[in-house]
């Protein structure tokens, strides 16, 4: 069944299917989650954007309330001024109750886990499991710890990764000093896949 397609109609519409709705728009400003007459999938370029990232939208909502995100995902060059990560609202943060074993719950991209402070001996190691829905088995987990351990001796590795969780193994390296400080661990989830 054919439709008659409208092409460019000069106010930043350039076609549309009459029941479909607009395929391809343009203009300096995307328009506002929530508008309306956006078919799924359309097309918006932004005339004055200046990167890969800030051209060229999709709508990825319906038509009756559109929700347009940049094609790119991410900026073409990281520059310096400009960060590759997570905006605020996508992080999480949780603190470990009982003891460095005890496994928390941290929904986040990424975020702060706080351990519990119980002694962790010299040349020791521990492991407890952090649940995150938004871990996928073939993502990638970086860790760093932001302070915390007594005499910073303290290490924080990820041993194993699984749909909605992975788990951390902290290693106290010192050869003779126990640790008693809380670790601050910072992580974040790097979407990943296999092929």
């Amino acid at each position: 069944m054919s439709h008659a397609l409208n092409i460019h109609d000069g106010l930043g519409m350039i076609a549309q299917d009459p029941g479909l709705g607009i395929l391809i728009g343009y203009g300096s400003t995307v328009p506002a989650n929530a508008a309306g007459g956006y078919a799924p999938g359309a097309k918006f370029i932004k005339t004055n954007g200046t990167s890969l990232a800030t051209t060229t939208f999709v709508n990825v909502g319906t038509k009756a309330s559109a929700i347009f995100v940049s094609e790119s995902g991410q900026s073409a060059l990281p520059s310096a001024v400009s960060a590759i990560g997570y905006a605020t609202g996508a992080g999480a943060a949780v603190s470990q109750v009982t003891d460095r074993t005890t496994t928390v719950i941290c929904n986040g991209n990424s975020g702060t886990i706080t351990t519990q402070a119980t002694s962790l001996a010299a040349q020791i190691s521990v492991a407890f499991t952090v649940t995150n829905s938004s871990v996928a088995i073939g993502d990638v987990i970086v860790l760093s710890i932001r302070s915390g351990p007594t005499g910073l001796q303290t290490i924080a590795t990820v041993t194993t990764v699984a749909a909605g969780s992975f788990r951390i193994n902290l290693f106290n390296t010192d050869a003779a000093t126990a640790d008693t400080g809380a670790a601050i661990i910072n992580f974040a989830v790097i979407k990943a896949v296999s092929a």
